[in-house]
């Protein structure tokens, strides 16, 4: 699928996303972070026989640097604890193995979070009018919403979120990947680890871009605006519009609440107010006086 000519990140108005602006960073964010958990935590469907999902664990462990004698220790102690009955159970025929099998889904979904676990997600959207979005993301409206362009160079770890996808990674995509080095395979875990999530997120129409590594890099994306939200304080607007006087290409937008709807809007900011204006001096050198505040109760009376 072809990624949207813009997308739209929002943020409160803080050190990041002063840097997302000034020096083309963006933030990749550790899963465990979010506030869904649900999200990037798949479980496992072991839709392999009992032989190929200990095939499957004993590679898994090869591969994240376990010795010989450790993996072997680890698949001898999963068959032990295979026999030994759960409490409650009645040991019927079919039963270690069910044990087992349970125990093989266990383990090969914990090497397979640990893999995934220095990944960060970017998180994006389709939309920069989303009341939603500007509560839960933009420090309730008092902070940005971030405008990028896509199409100069094409990224392809940049994908829009599936709200239909299953929850469950197949272990027969796992086998594939780690065995036979299928980049199908590989793709479909990667599609349903990181962007798979449930259809209640559907309204925030969001896209991923998806780093090795969590924290600041790189941004792969052209800043074209920025969207103030309907509180986001005027010295805010004005720190911004002073740090891009220069670079009058990125526009400045501030947010606003229809009359007849619920719905958000957008209008171009004039920006040579904010630009031409300087800092506030306070009353005792504009006036040559001190201005005292008068006491609450005679304000009152």
């Amino acid at each position: 699928m072809t990624p949207p000519a813009k997308l739209y990140k929002y943020c409160p108005f803080k050190v990041f996303s002063l840097r997302a602006i000034s020096e083309a960073e963006i933030f990749h964010a550790s899963p465990q972070q979010f506030n869904d958990p649900l999200d990037c935590n798949p479980t496992l469907d072991l839709d392999v026989s009992t032989d190929d999902g200990i095939r499957l664990l004993r590679q898994m462990l090869e591969q994240s640097g376990e010795t010989p004698d450790r993996i072997e220790q680890e698949i001898r102690s999963l068959r032990y604890s295979a026999t030994e009955v759960w409490d409650d159970e009645p040991d019927t025929p079919g039963a270690e193995d069910a044990r087992l099998r349970w125990s093989l889904g266990r383990d090969i979904l914990n090497r397979l979070r640990a893999e995934m676990a220095t990944y960060g997600v970017l998180s994006l959207s389709e939309t920069y009018s989303s009341v939603l979005m500007w509560s839960h993301y933009s420090d309730h409206h008092r902070g940005l919403c971030l405008e990028y362009d896509t199409s100069l160079m094409p990224v392809q770890t940049l994908g829009a979120v599936d709200y239909r996808a299953p929850r469950a990674v197949r272990a027969d995509d796992l086998l594939r990947w780690k065995f036979e080095g299928s980049a199908d395979a590989e793709k479909r875990v990667r599609q349903t680890y990181f962007y798979a999530k449930s259809k209640e997120w559907a309204y925030e129409r969001e896209w991923r871009d998806i780093s090795p590594r969590v924290g600041a890099n790189t941004l792969n994306f052209k800043l074209t605006a920025i969207h103030f939200g309907l509180r986001t304080d005027v010295t805010v607007q004005q720190t911004i519009a002073k740090v891009l006087a220069r670079d009058r290409d990125i526009e400045l937008f501030a947010m606003w609440a229809r009359e007849d709807s619920f719905q958000l809007e957008r209008f171009l900011v004039e920006r040579d107010y904010f630009e031409q204006s300087g800092i506030r001096q306070p009353p005792f050198i504009v006036f040559g006086t001190r201005f005292v505040e008068p006491p609450s109760d005679a304000a009152d009376g």
